[in-house]
């Protein structure tokens, strides 16, 4: 989802997982959140924070990419070392 940070004045993406995860599928989620949070490379978003909001669903708020082009259109055209390089 696009949002937008009111603290910060910026737009950001909301990573929410799907409705009717169960225990084993939340923590994957949770571990995630975790993991895409101390990555660093250039070809990853940055992680901004996250949580679990009243109702008890976890979050992720992500920087905003605004390609104007599909990933799934983009990355068949790209080189494998471009894509994970």
């Amino acid at each position: 989802y696009r949002a937008r940070d009111l603290e910060l004045d910026r737009e950001v993406a909301i990573k929410l997982p799907h409705a009717g995860i169960n225990q084993a599928q939340l923590q994957r989620f949770l571990r995630e959140v975790e993991l895409t949070a101390s990555a660093r490379h250039r070809n990853l978003v940055r992680v901004h924070g996250g949580g679990v909001t009243a109702e008890g669903w976890p979050f992720l708020v992500l920087e905003l990419i605004e390609s104007g082009v599909p990933l799934a259109e983009v990355l068949p055209d790209l080189p494998l070392a471009d894509r994970v390089g």
